[in-house]
């Protein structure tokens, strides 16, 4: 008996914890700014547009920032201009020379 009230129990609270999780809303509908300066829409028939909620664009936001693009990144010694960028920055120090003036073998 108590492992059935158990397992209730735990049906009970996922249930709830997967109908929250789904009912959080990623976009509001707001009247078009279009249908409401145009006098001859129909007041029972407005045109909605979607915009993001503020957690929507936190998110957006940090995922653009988070974002790494290895292309834009010239110090990278992956980057296939990292070459060019070092020969038109000579006065650039490069991590075997900074390396080599810490008496170190290699930098991490």
């Amino acid at each position: 008996m108590p492992i059935v009230v158990v397992a209730i129990v735990v049906v009970v609270v996922l249930a709830a914890w997967r109908i929250q999780r789904s009912n959080k809303r990623r976009h509001d509908f707001v009247p078009s700014p279009v249908a409401l300066n145009d006098p001859d829409t129909n007041s029972m028939r407005v045109d909605m547009d979607p915009i993001a909620t503020p957690p929507e664009q936190t998110a957006e936001i940090i995922e653009d920032r988070q974002a790494y693009d290895a292309a834009d990144d010239l110090l990278d010694p992956h980057n296939p201009r990292h070459d060019e960028w070092v020969r038109e920055h000579p006065d650039m120090e490069t991590d075997a020379e900074r390396a080599a003036d810490q008496g170190v073998e290699k930098l991490p």
